[in-house]
């Protein structure tokens, strides 16, 4: 995370007003050699790689307000359904 970013010292609580986006959580933080898997009272730091989750419509609203390109190369989903079957 740069910290000209608009996430730069965030506290999760305050992402979604910070991207203008409802839909969008902050599913893990990397901070140095840690994965954090955050809270609302965690803060967004400097350096930070932040790995957030939103719904398609989302992604041109997060690169705006980023001001960056979003890398989605080394991206993978796993979508699975739980039912009464499993």
């Amino acid at each position: 995370m740069d910290e000209k970013s608009p996430l730069a010292n965030v506290q999760l609580t305050e992402v979604r007003e910070a991207l203008g986006l409802e839909e969008v959580v902050v599913a893990a933080i990397v901070r140095g050699e840690k994965l954090i898997i955050p809270s609302g009272t965690d803060r967004i730091a400097e350096k930070d790689i932040v790995y957030l989750v939103c719904k398609d419509k989302g992604l041109d609203k997060i690169s705006r307000s980023l001001g960056t390109a979003l890398s989605l190369e080394s991206f993978a989903l796993l979508e699975y359904l739980i039912d009464e079957h499993h």
